[in-house]
């Protein structure tokens, strides 16, 4: 997209460029932690066994809310949908990155764009969502018809949330870029952060999978989420607005 902007030899698309690499490289940081928190309590990195995990217990919705909130933020920044999609802001820079393209080249920047989506998506089921799994509902995948089932249970949840894509996209207005980077440095890293550490914590003193640890890792996710909330309540942050005088003209 950088590239793509640069070489259209456009002001606008390059500067739509600029932001979203800008934009991507922050959100990775905070995705790498919460991605991180998940592979910590998991104990692998094979998306099969943490799927199977949360199948023999909990969904990781329930016992890692924060952590799923804080990837789902940069997860929409890296596809950079509403209210993330500073990078073709048609309001500010007309289209960005790709406003001097048209035709198969379009198409193929909107191929990506959507590819990508469906991708993180998918990851967000996988990690979060118990992938294939449904619950109360147990099946032996060694037979075509349980197959078909788990693919057909993956892409209802994969419809279920292109559409909150969309309902977000319908329902939310788009931010300011400088609000951006801040959510990304000063929120999404210190969360992700201290996520981290409190998860490793808990796989350090209880084993993985056991009760204890399940109600822990619940409990310092909402301990994190109480003490955001705590301190926006008392910091009372201030708006970011400049009083511009309007000069009339004597005439």
């Amino acid at each position: 997209m950088f590239l793509g902007g640069w070489s259209s030899n456009n002001k606008y698309s390059f500067l739509g460029g600029l932001r979203s690499a800008a934009q991507m490289l922050s959100y990775e940081v905070p995705m790498a932690l919460s991605i991180l928190s998940i592979v910590l309590l998991s104990g692998t990195l094979r998306l099969e066994e943490i799927v199977n995990q949360q199948i023999s217990g909990y969904w990781n919705i329930l016992t890692q809310p924060f952590v799923f909130i804080i990837f789902l933020f940069c997860i929409f920044a890296e596809t950079k949908r509403l209210p993330f999609d500073l990078a073709e802001c048609e309001q500010e820079i007309v289209g960005g990155y790709h406003t001097e393209y048209s035709s198969m080249k379009f198409g193929l920047y909107f191929l990506g764009e959507y590819a990508h989506m469906i991708v993180a998506c998918s990851v967000a089921i996988v990690l979060f969502f118990g992938g294939w799994h449904l619950p109360f509902i147990t099946s032996d995948a060694s037979t075509l018809g349980a197959a078909l089932i788990r693919v057909g249970v993956f892409i209802v949840k994969l419809w279920v949330f292109i559409a909150f894509y969309m309902w977000v996209r319908w329902t939310l207005p788009r931010f300011r870029f400088d609000q951006i980077m801040s959510l990304a440095w000063r929120a999404g890293v210190p969360l992700g952060l201290a996520l981290l550490l409190l998860n490793s914590i808990v796989v350090y003193f209880y084993p993985a999978g056991s009760a204890a640890a399940l109600w822990w890792q619940l409990v310092a996710n909402i301990g994190v989420l109480l003490a955001v909330l705590i301190i926006l309540g008392i910091s009372k942050p201030k708006l970011a607005r400049e009083n511009i005088p309007i000069v009339m003209d004597a005439e």
